[in-house]
C-alpha cells in the first residue's frame, strides 16, 4: 500500500520537481519506508511507499519496465499476482519478487484486459513514453482512493485529495449538491463529485486514457454482468471466504485484525485462528463504557483465551476535540457519523503492532446485513404477491427484533421519489427554505435515487456497491494510511461477491435473520453468542452523549454561535439552534447525528475553504 500522484502539463511546458516533492511530502503518512519521483517534460509521476511484500529496494517506485519503455506507479495488493506471474514467464524475465512488476507486466502484455485478471484492490498509472500516453485505474469495488483535477492546462492526480489542493493552483469552491446529499441524505462519495467542485474521483471499476493531452474515462467492471453462480451451500461459502482470507495473510510484515465483537469480523478471526499458519496475530477494536451504546465489549471478549494479543481503543469525547483538527484534516471530506472516529482511534491503537490489518466490511452490502434490507425484501415480496411468505417473515421479524426499521424502510421504500425528498426535509426541519429550494430546482444526483428506488433484494446489493460501500473503504483507507497501516477486506474478493450476490433471497434472510449462509457456514467456528446474535449496532459511538459531555459540549457550542457558523447558507439558525438545545439537556438524543454534519461541515469549511 502507498501513495501515487502526478502531474501532466497539456501545454507542453516542463513539470517542475518541487511539485513532486510537494505532493509527496504531504502524503508521507502513506508511505513511510520510502518515495520517489520521475519526471519526463511535460509528465511528473510521484510515489510513497509502504513496504508490504518484497521489503528490499526492489520494490522502489516509480517503477520501469526492463525495456525502459513504461513507467509506472501504484498504490495497492494484487493478492493472485503469483498465479499471474507464471502465466507471464515465458515472456518477461522478472528481476524483483512485488506485485509491482508483476501488474506492470501483465499491462504490457494484455493491455487493458489486464484489469480483469488482477483479484485485489489497486489504483494506479502507467506512462507509455514511446507512444506519449497515460493508462489510469481503479479497482472494481473503489477500495483504493484515486482523486484528480483537471482544466485546460493540466491534470493533477493523487490518493488523497490534500495533495492535489497545494499544487493544482487552482481555486477551489464548494460543491453544494453534494452538501446537499449529505445534509438530507447522510451520502457521500456515491458519485465522482466531492465536496471541492473542482475536483473529482475517478470512479471505481473504470479508468482513464489520456492521449494528445485528451483525459478519456471508461468503465471497465460492472458488478450486474460479473455475476457468477451462486453459492449452493454453506460449505462452498466457508470455503470461498477461508480462500478469501488466505491470500490476504500474504506479506512479509506483521498482520492483525480488526475485532468489532460483530458477526463479520469475528468470522474472519474465527477462520484465522482455524486455518491460518499465522502463530501470532493481535486483533485490534474500539470499547466504551459497559452499557454504553456502541460497547461490544462482552463479544470481543469471547476472544480473550484464544488470541495473542486484544488491542483496545476507547474513543472519546475529549480527545475527538483534542483530535479534531486532524482528523478533519486527514479525512479530507465531511464524514456523516462519529463512528469514523472510532476507526481512527483503533488505526491509532495499531500503529507499531502490526502493518496489514484484516477488516470485516463488504460483508453487509452482500448478505444483507442492514435491517432496513427487511424493506426492500418485503417490498419484493408485495412486488410478486407472495404474501404468504411475507406474513411470515413480518412475525419472524417481530418476534426477533426490537427495532421497527424493517417496516419503516418498507413504507419510505413505497413512496415516491418526490415525497421522499419532502418527507426528509420535515423530519429534519432546520433546513434554510433558500437552500433547498435552490437545490431542488437544481439537477439532482441520480445516484441517490438509483440507491433508493431497488425493486428487489439483489438489486439494492447492487445499488450498495456502486453507489453506497465507497464511502465506507475510503473512510477506511484514510484512517488507517493516516497511521501507515493497510486494511485488507476478505469479504470484498470478487469472486465471493459475485457468487453472494447472485443467491437466493431465502439463503440471506431467512425467518427473520439477515446474513443466513454466513451464520450457517459459521456454525461450529464462531461462539454461538456472536453467530446467533440478531442485534445490528455496527461500528458506532455513544455520540449523544458526547454532546452533553463538558468539554465536548463547550467545544461545539462555540462553534454553532460562532458568526462563521451563523453565516453558513444552509440552516434557519433559529430552529437549528432550538432542536440542538434539545439535544444538549438529554431531551432529543436523536439530533446528535444531525449537529455532527453540521459541526464537521463547518469546521471543514474552515480548514479547506476559509
Amino acid at each position: 500500500m502507498c501513495g501515487i500522484g502526478g502531474v501532466i502539463h497539456f501545454n507542453n511546458s516542463k513539470v517542475n520537481s518541487d511539485l513532486l516533492y510537494t505532493m509527496n511530502a504531504a502524503m508521507k503518512q502513506r508511505g513511510p519506508d520510502d518515495d520517489g519521483i520521475f519526471l519526463e517534460d511535460s509528465l511528473g509521476f510521484c510515489h510513497v511507499r509502504l513496504s508490504i511484500i518484497d521489503l528490499s529496494k526492489n520494490g522502489h517506485q516509480p517503477f520501469v519496465d526492463t525495456t525502459e519503455r513504461y513507467v509506472l506507479v501504484y498504490n495497492g495488493e494484487v493478492y493472485n499476482y503469483l498465479e499471474i506471474k507464471k502465466q507471464l514467464e515465458s515472456h518477461f524475465t522478472f528481476k524483483t519478487n512485488t506485485d509491482t512488476e508483476v501488474l506492470l507486466n501483465a499491462y504490457i502484455h494484455w493491455g487493458k484486459a489486464c484489469l480483469d485478471k488482477f483479484n485485489g484492490m489497486f489504483a494506479f498509472a502507467i506512462y507509455d513514453k514511446v507512444e506519449k500516453t497515460v493508462f489510469i485505474a481503479r479497482d472494481r469495488f473503489g477500495i483504493k482512493p484515486l482523486y484528480y483535477y483537471c482544466d485546460e492546462k493540466q491534470f493533477v492526480f493523487c490518493s488523497d485529495i490534500q495533495p492535489i489542493l497545494k499544487v493544482c493552483n487552482a481555486a477551489v469552491t464548494i460543491n453544494e449538491s453534494i452538501v446537499y446529499d449529505y445534509l438530507l441524505h447522510d451520502r457521500v462519495q456515491h458519485s465522482e463529485n466531492t465536496f471541492f467542485q473542482q475536483i473529482k474521483k475517478l470512479q471505481h471499476g473504470h479508468f482513464i486514457e489520456i492521449k494528445q493531452n485528451k483525459p478519456t474515462i471508461s468503465r471497465w467492471y460492472h458488478l450486474r454482468d460479473a455475476l457468477q453462480n451462486p453459492f449452493v451451500s454453506s460449505e462452498e461459502y466457508r470455503e470461498s471466504l477461508t480462500e478469501s482470507i488466505k491470500i490476504r495473510l500474504q506479506a512479509d510484515v506483521a498482520v492483525g485484525a480488526c475485532l468489532s465483537g460483530g458477526l463479520d469480523s469475528s468470522s474472519i478471526v474465527s477462520l484465522m485462528l482455524r486455518n491460518s499458519n499465522q502463530s501470532h496475530f493481535s486483533t485490534f477494536s474500539a470499547i466504551y463504557q459497559k452499557g454504553q451504546q456502541g460497547d461490544e465489549s462482552d463479544f470481543i471478549d469471547l476472544y480473550r483465551n484464544s488470541v495473542d494479543t486484544m488491542v483496545y481503543a476507547r474513543p472519546n469525547s475529549s480527545e475527538l476535540v483534542q483530535d479534531m483538527e486532524k482528523f478533519i484534516y486527514t479525512l479530507a471530506e465531511p464524514v456523516p457519523s462519529t463512528s469514523v472516529y472510532a476507526q481512527y482511534k483503533v488505526m491509532e491503537a495499531a500503529k507499531g503492532k502490526a502493518v496489514v490489518l484484516l477488516n470485516g466490511q463488504g460483508a453487509d452490502e452482500s448478505l444483507a446485513g442492514y435491517h432496513y434490507f427487511f424493506g426492500y425484501y418485503f417490498k419484493e415480496l408485495i412486488n410478486q404477491f407472495r404474501f404468504s411468505t411475507l406474513i411470515n417473515e413480518f412475525l419472524a421479524y417481530t418476534k426477533k427484533h426490537k427495532s421497527t426499521l424493517a417496516y419503516q424502510s418498507l413504507g419510505y421504500f413505497l413512496l415516491p421519489d418526490s415525497l421522499k425528498e419532502k418527507m426528509l426535509v420535515s423530519k429534519k426541519g432546520y433546513f434554510s427554505k433558500d437552500f433547498i429550494a435552490s437545490q431542488q430546482m437544481a439537477q439532482r444526483s441520480v445516484e441517490v435515487y438509483q440507491f433508493l428506488d431497488a425493486a428487489s433484494l439483489k438489486e439494492s446489493f447492487i445499488n450498495h456497491f456502486e453507489h453506497k460501500l465507497e464511502h465506507l473503504l475510503l473512510w477506511g483507507d484514510k484512517c488507517s494510511m493516516a497511521f501507515s497501516l493497510e486494511l485488507r477486506f476478505p469479504f470484498l474478493d470478487h469472486n465471493l461477491v459475485e457468487k453472494t450476490i447472485g443467491m437466493k433471497n431465502e439463503q440471506l434472510i431467512n425467518n427473520g435473520t439477515t446474513k443466513y449462509i454466513l451464520r450457517e457456514a459459521m456454525k461450529d467456528v464462531l461462539p454461538e453468542k456472536i453467530r446467533t446474535r440478531n442485534d445490528k449496532i455496527g461500528f458506532s459511538t455513544p455520540e449523544s452523549n458526547w454532546f452533553t459531555e463538558p468539554t465536548f459540549k463547550a467545544f461545539s457550542q462555540d462553534v454553532f454561535h460562532s458568526q462563521f457558523f451563523l453565516e453558513l447558507p444552509y440552516i434557519n439558525n433559529k430552529v437549528f439552534l432550538k432542536k440542538l438545545n434539545g439535544l444538549y439537556s438529554g431531551m432529543n438524543p436523536q439530533f446528535s447525528k444531525e449537529a455532527w454534519k453540521m459541526l464537521h461541515l463547518a469546521l471543514w469549511n474552515k480548514e479547506f475553504l476559509n
